[in-house]
């Protein structure tokens, strides 16, 4: 998008190949279009294992499903066709929590929207939520309603804190200038 746009994405903002730099650099339409884009590539990863590999085991297909969006998230971070310098996954996350339990991945989106209209910090709002929904997911590994076995809840708690550690490494330098006072905020809304 970026280079049909004639901007590398890379060389503009903060240099991410995300959302909100493209958002930034290209404006709302094209950070919408990005957005919508990294989002598809998790469903139609999960979907096309289920289509493959899903027939039979329920849980084993949700612990497969899960692998998929966990390697979806991480070549969005770390896409070997850009020198391992991607996105930071959370609309990518927010796919797979979507895949698993929509009701958690609303309450995310809804939490995500009030925040950033708040605050108008994007990043301040992608933590936030990403953390409460991965942790959401965590739990509902532990309580078990899809009947995995043991090494499937292991599995799901491990792949949910590995991504939920990874938006938050990702955010890092974010996390550092909302401490400080410096992160720049982005106005969608008009107050």
């Amino acid at each position: 998008l970026g280079r049909a746009k004639g901007v590398d994405i890379t060389k503009v903002g903060s240099g991410n190949a995300g959302t909100t730099n493209a958002l930034r650099a290209m404006g709302k339409k094209a950070g919408a279009i990005v957005f919508i884009c990294d989002i598809l590539k998790c469903v139609i990863a999960i979907l096309l294992m289920r289509l493959l590999l899903g027939h039979g085991d329920l849980a084993m297909c949700k612990t497969l499903g899960l692998l998929t969006g966990m390697g979806c998230v991480l070549g969005h971070n770390f896409p070997f066709y850009m020198h391992f310098k991607g996105g930071k996954g959370i609309a990518c996350s927010f796919a797979v929590i979507l895949m698993y339990n929509w009701i958690v991945a609303l309450v995310a989106l809804a939490a995500f929207i009030v925040i950033l209209y708040v605050t108008e910090y994007v990043s301040l709002g992608s933590v936030v939520c990403v953390t409460f929904a991965l942790i959401a997911m965590i739990l509902m590994a532990i309580a078990n309603p899809y009947a995995l076995t043991l090494s499937q809840r292991i599995i799901s708690i491990i792949t949910w804190t590995v991504m939920g550690g990874m938006a938050i490494y990702r955010h890092r330098a974010n996390i550092d200038r909302l401490i400080h006072h410096r992160e720049n905020k982005t106005r969608l809304f008009k107050k």
